[in-house]
């Protein structure tokens, strides 16, 4: 199973539609789009159900900040339950599938968590990270506050939005070890789709169908879409902590000679054939 990560309005959705252009099965997945992602989340509903109702149970939410998944002790036994009932959503929507991926921003929140989950499944693993400047993020997420003010009382500051984004990156950096991620430039991404997709799939060692590969560059990149592309900067302390580590991960822009499988040295025996 290949995990898509990275925060919220930092182009998550348009990465996962490129993996499922390049081969990999998202499953079935309702048709959502509206105002903010006029192309869809492509989100498991039941998926993000179980993350919030987690969340919720470990007193956070999607915009909580100060919540840092690393320190809650998610792999831990007290933890065991929830872990089963994500195995069992994970068996009903995905067991029986072949190369799939998974998306939603609050499985980088709850990055440890999940890991733990498909470790004890069995299931190989391989992250995708998508790195968006936290300028852009953040005006992305100031531009939903305002169609939508009454929906984010709390994420509607720079400040915030910068916050989150560090949050979340410090979360992958603790819980994956150096080199265990593919990761891609939301820039390089929207510059070069085809190339960078490709790389993804020799990586992923996918074998896209030029034609669908075609028509999702072709569908998917409408420059109108890309409403942040020139924010201005709110200067604050959460801004420079976000770019100062946006500064030490932005040279992994592009997917590179890391392979992106976690446990790739370790006991093969104990994996399985799933997704």
């Amino acid at each position: 199973m290949t995990l898509v990560l990275g925060v919220h309005r930092s182009g998550t959705s348009l990465l996962t539609a490129g993996l499922q252009a390049i081969g990999l099965d998202l499953g079935r997945l309702p048709a959502e789009a509206d105002v903010d992602n006029p192309r869809g989340y492509f989100e498991n509903r039941s998926i993000r159900a179980f993350n919030d109702a987690l969340l919720k149970e470990l007193g956070a939410a999607w915009d909580d900040s100060g919540f840092h998944a690393e320190l809650a002790g998610l792999d831990g036994p007290a933890w065991a339950g929830w872990r089963d009932r994500a195995a069992v959503l994970l068996r009903e929507h995905y067991g029986g599938r072949g190369a799939v991926a998974l998306k939603d921003p609050r499985i980088t929140q709850l990055l440890p968590f999940w890991v733990r989950v498909l470790d004890d499944l069995g299931w190989a693993q391989r992250h995708v990270l998508i790195l968006r400047h936290p300028d852009e993020v953040a005006e992305s997420q100031m531009q939903r506050a305002a169609r939508r003010p009454d929906q984010f009382p709390r994420m509607n500051t720079p400040e915030a939005m910068h916050a989150l984004w560090t949050t979340l990156m410090r979360t992958v950096l603790a819980t994956l070890p150096p080199g265990a991620a593919l990761t891609v430039r939301h820039d390089a991404l929207r510059s070069d789709p085809r190339g960078v997709l490709q790389a993804l799939a020799e990586k992923l060692d996918l074998h896209p169908d030029p034609a669908v590969l075609d028509r999702f560059v072709q569908d998917f990149f409408d420059p109108t879409l890309h409403r942040a592309a020139n924010p201005v900067p709110v200067q604050s302390p959460e801004r420079d902590a976000a770019t100062a580590l946006w500064d030490l991960l932005a040279s992994r822009g592009r997917p590179d000679d890391r392979d992106g499988q976690r446990g790739r040295d370790q006991d093969d025996d104990r994996r399985t054939d799933r997704p």
